[in-house]
């Protein structure tokens, strides 16, 4: 929870128009929405964390999503077995904050709750304002 928003798992019911947002940066990524559901389900099964979705407290309205994935990607300095913090929030929530609350919570969940709480970040560096929402929290982040 932050103190605009609050922060809930994915669920299979979740309503299509949450999902399909959560879905808009999959298809970015190349996923399926299978795939997507399955990460972000999954992860909490088999991983020990995942993602949540970001509802603003004062009108549940969907503002996007944050969490830690172990995507596994095949890059020089490995990142296997650390969660990979991502995080991404429909246009209207841009700039406004809320990315740097979400990271915030989502980081002091991995404190209080990982064995292994060090998480990394991968972060393209034309994209200011997510660099931004993780420095703030003097997060490491690895420029893609």
């Amino acid at each position: 929870m932050t103190k605009r928003s609050v922060l809930t798992t994915v669920k299979i019911d979740d309503p299509a128009v949450r999902l399909g947002a959560i879905y808009q940066r999959a298809r970015f990524d190349g996923a399926t929405d299978l795939e997507q559901t399955a990460l972000y389900i999954g992860n909490w099964a088999l991983m020990g964390f995942g993602y949540w979705v970001i509802e603003e407290k004062a009108t549940g309205e969907f503002v996007g999503d944050v969490g830690f994935a172990d995507f596994k990607r095949d890059i020089t300095a490995s990142m296997r077995g650390k969660p990979e913090l991502g995080f991404a929030l429909a246009s209207r929530f841009h700039v406004k904050g809320y990315a740097t609350e979400a990271v915030r919570a989502a980081l002091a969940w991995a404190d209080a709750e990982l064995p292994q709480p060090a998480a990394v970040c991968l972060v393209a560096p034309q994209n200011t304002a997510s660099l931004r929402a993780c420095k703030v929290q003097t997060f490491f982040i690895g420029v893609t």
